[in-house]
Parts: C-alpha cells; sequence; structure tokens
C-alpha cells in the first residue's frame, strides 16, 4: 500500500482545520476536519473543497477529529454536497461523525444529502 499524499491548504493562524489527507484518482480524495467547523474555518473548508473539485469524483470528509460544527459548518458541508452533486452526481461521504453531529444533520433534514459511514465499516468493504 502507498503512504498517503498530505496537502495542508494555507489557513490564518494559529490552527488549521483541514487538510487533505489523500487524492487518488481510483478513490475520493478525503478531507479531515479538526476542531471547530464555524464561521471562522468556513472559508478554509470551502478553499480546500474548491481545490479538490477538478481533482474527484467523490469526496471523504473524516470528521473524527471534529469538535463543534455551528450553522456555518452546516452550511460548508451543504455546500460540499452540492458541489460533488453537480460534479459527479455522488453524495459525500462524512467518515466518524459524532453523535452530535448526526443528531444535527437528522434535525435539519439533511441527513439524506450525505452517506454516513465509519472507517471501521470502510476498511472492512475495502
Amino acid at each position: 500500500m502507498e503512504p498517503m499524499t498530505t496537502i495542508s491548504h494555507p489557513v490564518a493562524p494559529p490552527v488549521a482545520p483541514c487538510a487533505v489527507e489523500s487524492v487518488d484518482e481510483r478513490t475520493s480524495p478525503r478531507m479531515a476536519v479538526t476542531g471547530d467547523l464555524d464561521l471562522f474555518t468556513y472559508q478554509p473548508f470551502q478553499a480546500a473543497v474548491a481545490w479538490l473539485r477538478p481533482l474527484s469524483h467523490g469526496l471523504e470528509i473524516d470528521l473524527s477529529s471534529a469538535e463543534f460544527i455551528d450553522s456555518m459548518g452546516l452550511r460548508a458541508l451543504l455546500e460540499a454536497s452540492t458541489a460533488c452533486e453537480d460534479d459527479a452526481r455522488v453524495s459525500p461521504t462524512l467518515l466518524d461523525t459524532s453523535p452530535a453531529t448526526v443528531r444535527l444533520l437528522e434535525r435539519t433534514g439533511v441527513c439524506d444529502l450525505f452517506r454516513l459511514q465509519s472507517s471501521a465499516d470502510q476498511r472492512r468493504s475495502g
């Protein structure tokens, strides 16, 4: 197995909220979110999604290290979903979502716009 290519996007200090973990022509690129996905990290998240759009036929967003998602974070996820649907006609995969994130998606009625998966499930199927 080849090592993952890690590409970090320039983000205002002190912490980068997202990093592209791997880009492979045969699979969907994976982006990891760390910390909060909110008003302050919305633009860097969108920049990472925009950077990946021409390279991908889908998108995996690893939320295992996301601590908090507010309404702007939800908007960022919805816009990523729209971009994936427009480009590849597939829903983005959200990996390792917390129970709070699943509740947010369910209560706002947007859960069906995403594929929810755990990393353990992905390893078994891959």
